[in-house]
């Protein structure tokens, strides 16, 4: 089962898909590698462009997708985050999300085609957790990572409207491919509270949770039979 994270860049998921891992026992578990590991190319956007910038991360997260989705069809839980590239067709060129890119750049209509043909190619995610969150826990956490991406002023500027467009795509694809749709509210909290919190939010998900715990405790019953074998 693949289970992706949609939500504004910055509002937490990393951080929560990690200690959620921790928690449920999952080692299929594939995150965005953190601003530290970044090269220079996604770091300084304004000698590089945005283009590069997104093709960079684009090169990081189309193989993690990819590999997470084989993993998932072995049977295992898997948690991906973030799912960016396959909704990405719904909200570039739109207004408001020129910090992104342009549609004046001349790299615009290469990069909007291709995040046409992702939208069609790349995986289909098993369930898709949107995390929405308000726009003071938002800039809190922002100010915790510091990124330098995150001083963008039209970044920071058009909270409300990007958060809206990606809930759109992740409503449309949860539509037309029947995929469960989890909203969780993310809040200025600590990872384990705000795992715990969706924990308790998907055990309300009667037919998902037990889906979750079948498979959770079929890999551990596999684990115990291999403990057992060597």
């Amino acid at each position: 089962m693949l289970v992706v994270f949609i939500g504004l860049p910055g509002s937490g998921k990393t951080s929560m898909v990690k200690k959620l891992s921790s928690i449920l026992g999952i080692n299929d578990c594939f995150v965005e590698p953190e601003e530290e590991r970044w090269t220079a190319i996604a770091e300084e956007k304004e000698i590089y462009s945005n283009f590069s910038v997104i093709t960079w991360l684009r090169s990081i997260r189309v193989p993690m997708l990819i590999k997470a989705e084989k993993i998932s069809r072995e049977g295992r839980l898997v948690l991906l985050e973030p799912y960016y590239d396959k909704i990405l067709h719904h909200y570039i060129g739109r207004p408001g999300m020129d910090w992104l890119i342009s549609p004046s750049d001349p790299y615009f209509s290469p990069l909007q085609e291709t995040s046409k043909v992702d939208g069609v190619e790349l995986p289909n995610a098993d369930v898709i957790v949107f995390t929405k969150i308000e726009e003071n826990d938002w800039l809190a956490f922002l100010k915790k990572r510091g990124r330098n991406l995150d001083k963008d002023e039209g970044f920071l500027k058009t909270f409300e409207v990007h958060q809206n467009y990606l809930l759109e795509a992740a409503e449309k694809l949860a539509k037309e491919k029947n995929i469960p749709l989890v909203c969780f509210q993310q809040e200025n909290s600590s990872p384990s509270k705000s795992a715990e919190k969706l924990i308790d939010k998907l055990k309300k998900q009667d037919n998902l949770w037990l889906e979750f715990e079948r498979i959770l405790n079929k890999k551990q019953l596999e684990t115990k039979i291999e403990k057992v074998n060597n």
